[in-house]
């Protein structure tokens, strides 16, 4: 085969590669839209694939500040985040560095809690008894993990450990910062 139609390929699947990408976009501009004008703030979406990725920004990062999204926005934890959570909890022990049953006061001081038996286990399911700190009008999504702990344990247990299902982020915060300080490495690095 000629040099000639060896780039004649390689330049139709360039262009058809940038087609592709051309109606990727369109199709995220149109769903991003949407959500925008249902009162979604902002949207970003990152497309990976092998060592390459693409990010789409939309709306805002912070509505009250018009602080657009941007490639380097920095977002808070949400419920996306569990999934990686308890497989990085699961992975710790297996790894033999920490048993679900432990007590969460041997990684975290819980406080007034210490002593109430909260155990990982009870964090990775929902019935550790903790106050949700997103039930809080007084906490915004810009407070810190410290002010939303700190906040949360201040309150009383809504039920005994193990008694009762009640969702609970606050459990996921603290599973954060023990996977922190068993590997002794940030949250994001663990992801990474």
């Amino acid at each position: 085969m000629s040099n000639k139609y060896i780039l004649t390929i390689l330049a139709i699947a360039v262009y058809m590669n940038a087609i592709a990408q051309n109606e990727l976009k369109l199709k995220l501009d149109s769903i991003a839209k949407t959500g925008l004008e249902k009162g979604i703030p902002g949207i970003q979406v990152i497309i990976s694939k092998n060592e390459d990725y693409n990010i789409y920004n939309y709306g805002y990062h912070e509505i009250e500040r018009k602080t657009e999204v941007n490639d380097s926005s920095n977002w808070r934890y949400g419920s996306i985040t569990k999934l990686f959570t308890a497989v990085m909890i699961l992975q710790l022990e297996s790894e033999g560095k920490l048993s679900i049953d432990d007590s969460v006061s041997k990684y975290i001081n819980l406080k007034q809690h210490n002593h109430a038996g909260i155990t990982i286990k009870h964090l990775l399911n929902h019935t550790s008894g903790l106050y949700n700190y997103t039930s809080s009008s007084q906490l915004k999504w810009e407070d810190s993990t410290e002010q939303c702990l700190e906040y949360s344990l201040k309150r009383d247990l809504n039920f005994l450990p193990g008694s009762k299902y009640n969702y609970c982020n606050t459990g996921y915060i603290i599973l954060g910062l023990i996977i922190e300080k068993i590997t002794k490495q940030s949250y994001q690095q663990n992801i990474t």
